[in-house]
């Protein structure tokens, strides 16, 4: 039954996402405020009837229902609950199911947000929003329908893909998809302002929140993502330069940018092009990685399968993109800054600044993504874009793009801002010097460590002035202090990154299984064999080894790593590594099983140095943006109070036959009436 009203659901929602179109059109037509208000319910009605979809998906799963194929090819009877919840998400259909649902949950929170507007700006939003969440649920009727019944009648799935049964796979996808999704609330709110011919950036607290809360969102599933590589893939990195992961990380980019133009629009009125080109390319990002992903037209570890689903997406984009560059070209004169920037060496300058640099970063990823599919039109074979290119090209902007960071609060706006700020730049200078001279002292001679040394020294300086010269601000200006505090996570996701990079060391270690005093010294650890084992387990037959390891001090503990032959999910003979890491904050000790027989057993050993600070640097970010966010909650709870909100038309009236009365009671003299008479 469940399975049967989810199907029916989501063709009512494809009915009411067209219903809340015409709504919108027929209230430009007519102004009947009641077609607003025909708008709103439709949006809520779309996120019913896709809850109930969901919710048909999901029991379906839970509840082993293998008459549907994409729990046959999803899920199996073994699986935990949560993964066979995640499954909801493991394929083409499902993924974007769950999309859809959560466009439709954030179009009524909208909704609600604007109960009380019964206005063009309103409508457009809310038909906006209707409009993209309407496309996923035709992509899904039309190309991915996650109801269509099996072929055959099935007992048994083929289970989900070993690499996705990990936690972080379980929070991942949603994650990405909640960033994707939330950047759509931020391009319909501009689209009602600029289809409404608003010049004002009344439209930007409403956005602001939902940028924020995007980019969080975006942020966390790139570092559960990473997190993923790192732990389940096991080679000992967590960030390849894949397509699909660079295809998270360019709205992430503009997502970056566009923080900072928000903020400077709302409090100084500049930079309203960049906000609402930014707006815009983000959201056309998020859609262009989908279409990346599930399109097949690119070779990726992370890729759907190549379908029908990419020409959808690729026509979307084209409208998204001529949409876009239309209203915003047509309001070209409604988003010029309120003030002119004068002098780049300025705070606004060093935004400005940061701001093209990340858009450049964008525009170079993006490039090195799409290559391969422009070098289809004079090559047979597809020239592909290594991670030498982006390590070359993209990682010394970030470092740069990290130092205008550092510098940007401590400068302030108008004329002679550097010689202002002379003192915290010096203090900023001299710690870049210091950090880049112990590094080097320290024996780390490589350019790209010394330059990074450099560049966190002067971020960690750069807080470290200002929370010293304003202390008494902490607990008053959480916005600001959320932006410093996530400039420090930058600082350790820089250090964290240089040194795992640049100082890993990795060795395959050969160890008998007949010799149990036979030792491998590899740098400060001794790699001793205590045994491996065959072990059965509910889903899987696991190789276990069991390592004693014993490091500089004399200590010795126990790693595990393994290979899984998994029954279902894969190809027979196929095998997913588990590693074993010994966690550190100065390294990692990573462990993986590669090869074993009668004899030996052969073991990669990793010595990852500085890596957790890359988590560390990352929870520190998220922390610093959550704590913005808390600033943006208290600055709307007193930006309009009752005292100065604008008055009614009730008000309004009352205050003029008020003043009225007040000016005949005035005395002769001063009575304009009797004025003339007097003289």
């Amino acid at each position: 039954m469940s399975v049967m009203l989810g199907e029916y659901a989501l063709s009512g929602a494809m009915l009411t996402a067209m219903a809340v179109l015409v709504a919108a059109i027929g209230f430009f037509r007519t102004k009947n405020e009641g077609l607003v208000r025909c708008v709103r319910w439709g949006t809520a009605l779309i996120a019913l009837l896709l809850t109930v979809s969901s919710w048909g998906l999901l029991s379906a799963l839970i509840n082993d229902n293998f008459s549907l194929n994409y729990v046959v090819q999803h899920s199996e009877r073994s699986l935990g609950i949560a993964y066979k919840a995640a499954a909801f998400w493991a394929g083409q259909e499902g993924s974007l199911l769950l999309w859809a649902w959560m466009l439709s949950i954030m179009g009524t929170v909208m909704a609600f947000r604007a109960r009380k507007n019964d206005d063009a700006e309103t409508a457009v939003s809310l038909a906006t929003m209707a409009v993209v969440t309407g496309f996923f649920v035709c992509v899904m009727l039309f190309a991915g329908n996650p109801f269509a019944p099996s072929s055959t009648p099935m007992t048994e799935g083929e289970g989900l893909n070993p690499l996705l049964q990990n936690f972080a796979m379980v929070a991942h996808p949603p994650m990405l998809f909640l960033g994707y999704a939330g950047f759509t609330a931020p391009f319909a709110l501009l689209l009602g302002a600029l289809f409404t011919g608003k010049a004002d950036s009344q439209w930007l607290p409403k956005a602001r929140p939902w940028i924020l809360f995007s980019w969080i969102a975006l942020t966390i599933g790139i570092l559960l993502g990473a997190q993923w590589a790192y732990v389940e893939l096991g080679w000992g990195g967590y960030w390849a330069w894949d397509p699909v992961e660079n295809a998270s990380l360019l709205p992430w980019l503009t997502g970056t940018a566009l923080l900072h133009s928000a903020k400077l629009q709302t409090s100084r009125g500049i930079f309203k092009r960049w906000t609402a080109s930014l707006t815009a390319m983000s959201f056309f990002l998020c859609v262009l990685g989908t279409y990346l992903t599930r399109s097949g037209v690119i070779q990726s570890v992370h890729a759907f399968e190549a379908s029908s689903i990419g020409t959808f997406f690729l026509v979307f984009l084209v409208i998204i993109g001529l949409v876009s560059i239309g209203a915003i070209l047509t309001r070209l004169e409604l988003l010029k800054p309120q003030q002119p920037l004068t002098n780049l060496l300025t705070r606004d300058g060093l935004f400005l600044a940061a701001n093209v640099l990340l858009v450049i970063m964008t525009a170079l990823t993006l490039l090195g993504t799409v290559y391969p599919l422009l070098s289809r039109g004079v090559s047979e074979t597809p020239i592909t874009v290594g991670a030498p290119f982006y390590n070359k090209v993209i990682l010394p902007m970030a470092l740069a793009l990290a130092l205008l960071m550092a510098m940007a609060p401590a400068l302030g706006n108008g004329e002679n801002a550097i010689a202002k700020a002379k003192s915290k730049l010096l203090v900023m200078a001299g710690a870049a010097i210091a950090g880049a001279l112990l590094i080097a002292v320290l024996g780390y001679t490589s350019p790209w460590a010394i330059i990074a040394a450099a560049v966190v020294t002067a971020v960690l300086a750069s807080f470290a002035t200002d929370l010293f010269l304003n202390f008494r601000t902490l607990f008053r200006l959480p916005a600001h202090w959320g932006a410093q505090l996530a400039h420090v996570g930058i600082a350790f996701l820089i250090a964290g990154v240089a040194g795992s990079s640049l100082y890993n060391v990795k060795q395959d270690v050969e160890l008998k299984t007949h010799d149990a005093a036979q030792s491998v010294q590899l740098a400060s650890y001794a790699v001793r064999l205590n045994h491996v084992e065959q072990l059965r387990r509910a889903n899987h037959t696991a190789m276990v080894a069991t390592l004693d390891i014993t490091d500089s001090t004399g200590r010795t503990f126990q790693l595990k790593p393994e290979r899984r032959f998994y029954d279902r999910g894969t190809e027979p003979g196929q095998s997913a590594s588990e590693v074993a890491i010994r966690l550190g904050l100065s390294r990692d000790l990573y462990v993986t099983l590669a090869g074993w027989d009668e004899n030996i057993v052969t073991v990669q050993v990793i010595i990852n140095p500085l890596i957790n600070w890359i988590w560390i640097g990352g929870i520190l970010l998220v922390a610093g943006a959550l704590l913005a966010t808390l600033g943006l909650a208290q600055r709307a709870a007193i930006s309009v109070p009752d005292t100065i909100k604008a008055p009614s038309v009730r008000q309004n009236a009352a205050k003029t036959a008020r003043d009225r009365r007040r000016a005949n009671q005035l005395p002769a003299t001063l009575n304009p009436t009797t004025t003339g008479r007097q003289n």
